[in-house]
């Protein structure tokens, strides 16, 4: 949802990948990609902080319209 998030995911995903790396020495750091799902118009307009906090596990984005659709009407309501 914002790049404070995508910070968390990243360094989650590391401390993970060098757990796993420690118990299977032929793992290659930096294997796992992610494929992030846009679902509100705050994530749409900071995409670019997200997409920069999860490198180097992005590798595309996708906009999931239903929540989308939904966020922005509770947004604009008024």
């Amino acid at each position: 949802e914002n790049e404070e998030e995508a910070a968390y995911i990243s360094k989650m995903i590391s401390a993970a990948e060098k757990l796993i790396q420690s118990q299977h020495p032929n793992y290659k750091l930096g294997t796992v990609r992610l494929m992030i799902v846009l679902e509100n118009p705050r994530a749409i307009l900071r995409v670019n902080e997200i997409i920069d906090n999860l490198y180097p596990y992005f590798v595309g984005a996708s906009l999931g319209w239903h929540d989308f659709l939904a966020s922005t009407a509770r947004i604009f309501k008024e």
